[in-house]
C-alpha cells in the first residue's frame, strides 16, 4: 500500500510493518467515510425539510420576505450536494467496497439528488408564489395545500430515517404514504380545472404549478425511500411498487426478485 494512502488514513508508521493493523486502520477509515456520508445526507434533509417547513408558511401568509429567504437557500443545498457526491466519489476511488456497502454508495449521489430536487422545486414555489397578483391570500386559502405539504414532510423524515437504519420496513411505509399525497394533488387540480376559483388566470395557473411542484417534491420522497429498498435487497422497487402493492392487496405472493411490502 502506498505510504501517502497510510498516512491519509491517519495510521502510524508502525502500521507499515503490521499488516494486521493497517487493515484495521483502513476498516476504521471505510466505516468513519460512511458515516461522514451519512451525516451529511441528514444534514442535507434537515435544511430541505426547513425549507418546505419555510414554503409551506409562505403560502400560508403570503410572505414575500420568507419566499426571498428560501431563493437565497438554494445555493447551500447545492453545494452541499455537491459535496456529498464527492465524498462519495472518494470512498470509490480508496477503497473496494461490497454487497450492502456497495448499493449505498451507488444510491448515495441520486438520494442526494432526490434532495436537492426537493429543495429546487421549493425555490420554484416560492418564485411562483412572487408572481401571484392581487389577494393572494384568497387566491391561496381557494386550495387546501397543508395534505401535500405534511406528506411531503412525513415522507422526508421517514425516507432519510429508513436510510440511516437501512429499514426496507420503514421505506414501504414511507412510499405508501405517496398514495396520499398523491390523492390531496388530485384534489387540488380537480378544484382548479371545474373553475371554482374566483381569481385571476395568471393565479390560477400558478397555483396548479405550485400543486404539481409539491407532487413533485412526494415523488423525490419516495425515490429515497425506494432507495432503502435497493440497498437492503438489491433490487430496484421505483418502477414495481404499485405491481407489488396490488400483489400484497390480492394476497398473491410476488415474484422471487420482488421484495414484499411489510405488513401495516
Amino acid at each position: 500500500m502506498p505510504r501517502e494512502m497510510i498516512a491519509a488514513f491517519g495510521a502510524e508508521t508502525t502500521c507499515l510493518r503490521r499488516p494486521d493493523v493497517i487493515i484495521v486502520c483502513m476498516f476504521s477509515a471505510f466505516t468513519d467515510s460512511i458515516l461522514d456520508i451519512e451525516r451529511a445526507l441528514v444534514l442535507l434533509g434537515d435544511m430541505v425539510e426547513k425549507d418546505v417547513v419555510n414554503v409551506m408558511m409562505a403560502c400560508i401568509e403570503g410572505n414575500d420576505a420568507l419566499a426571498d429567504e428560501i431563493i437565497r437557500f438554494d445555493d447551500e443545498i447545492d453545494q452541499l450536494d455537491e459535496n456529498i457526491t464527492w465524498l462519495a466519489q472518494e470512498i470509490f476511488a480508496n477503497f473496494h467496497p461490497a454487497g450492502g456497502d456497495l448499493r449505498f454508495l451507488l444510491a448515495v449521489p441520486k438520494v442526494s439528488a432526490n434532495l436537492e430536487i426537493i429543495g429546487d422545486s421549493c425555490v420554484e414555489i416560492a418564485h411562483y408564489l412572487k408572481k401571484m397578483d392581487g389577494d393572494r391570500i384568497s387566491a391561496l386559502d381557494g386550495l387546501n395545500f397543508i395534505p401535500q405539504f405534511e406528506a411531503v414532510v412525513k415522507m422526508l423524515n421517514s425516507a432519510i430515517s429508513a436510510l440511516i437504519e437501512r429499514s426496507s420496513r420503514k421505506a414501504w411505509r414511507t412510499m405508501a404514504i405517496l398514495e396520499v399525497s398523491k390523492g390531496a394533488f388530485l384534489s387540488n387540480l380537480r378544484e382548479i380545472t371545474e373553475g371554482g376559483l374566483e381569481t385571476s388566470r395568471n393565479n390560477i395557473v400558478n397555483l396548479s404549478l405550485i400543486a404539481n411542484a409539491l407532487h413533485v417534491m412526494a415523488c423525490n420522497a419516495s425515490d429515497i425511500a425506494a432507495a432503502v429498498v435497493y440497498i437492503t435487497h438489491g433490487v430496484d422497487v421505483r418502477y414495481r411498487r404499485q405491481k407489488i402493492f396490488d400483489n400484497l392487496i390480492a394476497d398473491r405472493p410476488p415474484s422471487p426478485e420482488q421484495p414484499r411490502p411489510p405488513a401495516p
